[in-house]
């Protein structure tokens, strides 16, 4: 899903990737958006667009009726959490592998957030 410029509409200036995912692949289990990669161009952030794009990924979790949404960010990313906490995502747990543990790179927040109906 893209975000286009105001007065260039063939110019895209934000991203965001979508997938509908199951929380277990073996038992049947309820459906959730996974966000990923959400970007905006740098002279466009902090203008709406990231929050445009997440509030686009709610009207699609309510057209394919799922309401739980799932996303991934580093704990160091600190305005990509503030733009995430502000809009209702909270943290499920927080992932450690093995360039966490060896490498002390930053842990990654599995964040969530359940839309109301």
């Amino acid at each position: 899903m893209g975000a286009v410029c105001p007065t260039d509409q063939h110019r895209i200036i934000g991203t965001v990737e979508v997938s509908l995912q199951r929380h277990t692949l073996w038992l049947p289990s309820t459906q959730y958006l996974y966000l990923s990669n959400l970007a905006v161009e740098k002279d466009y952030r902090r203008q709406g667009v990231a929050i445009g794009l997440l509030k686009r990924c709610e009207v699609m979790a309510e057209t394919w009726n799922v309401s739980d949404l799932y996303l991934h960010v580093r704990e160091n990313n600190t305005a990509a959490r503030q733009l995430y906490e502000r809009n209702g995502y909270r943290i499920k747990r927080v992932d450690f592998n093995w360039g966490t543990l060896i490498l002390q790179q930053p842990r990654a927040l599995f964040l969530y957030k359940t839309l109301q109906r």
